[in-house]
C-alpha cells in the first residue's frame, strides 16, 4: 500500500495533508484515484473504466473513508494540542 495502511504515508506521501472537508478537494482526489495522476506515472488509475480494479462505487467508498481518516487525524491533532 503505497500511502501506508493509515494513509499517513509510506513509499508515497500522506493522503491526509489536504482538506478532505472541501467538496472540490474530494472531487479532485476522486478523479486522481479513478484516472491516475496525469503528471505522475507512479499513481496509476484505479477505475475499472481505465483498467484498474475498482468500481465507481468502490472509489466513492474510498473517498468517504479517506475523508473519515482526515477527520480522525484532525481530532488527534486537536487532542494532542489540548494535552500540552
Amino acid at each position: 500500500m503505497c500511502h501506508g495502511a493509515d494513509a499517513k504515508g509510506g513509499v508515497a506521501p500522506t493522503l491526509l495533508a489536504g482538506d478532505w472537508r472541501d467538496a472540490d478537494y474530494r472531487k479532485a482526489m476522486r478523479a486522481i484515484i479513478a484516472e491516475g495522476a496525469p503528471h505522475n506515472p507512479s499513481m496509476p488509475p484505479f477505475s475499472q473504466a481505465k483498467g484498474g480494479p475498482l468500481s465507481d462505487g468502490q472509489i466513492d467508498s474510498l473517498v468517504t473513508y479517506l475523508a473519515f481518516l482526515y477527520g480522525e487525524a484532525k481530532a488527534e491533532t486537536v487532542a494532542a494540542k489540548q494535552a500540552d
